[in-house]
């Protein structure tokens, strides 16, 4: 979980990207990202920059939790 202001502020603003709660669990952010990207993939005429940004915000979070994506 984050500590700082900083890493609070950019773990707020990962959640807010995703589109989850800053307190969702990792099972539900995991979930969100799953479905979201599908629609956001390059290779299925999605927004490479959406997807780029959506898997940085999933990473991060996974990051805070302490989790593998």
């Amino acid at each position: 979980v984050a500590t700082t202001n900083m890493e609070r502020e950019s773990y707020e603003e990962a959640c807010a990207t995703l589109g989850v709660e800053a307190g969702a669990s990792w099972a539900e952010a995991k979930k969100v990202y799953q479905a979201k990207v599908q629609f956001a993939h390059p290779d299925r005429g999605g927004d490479p920059d959406r997807f780029k940004r959506l898997t940085r915000a999933y990473e991060y979070i996974a990051k805070v939790k302490g989790e593998n994506p």
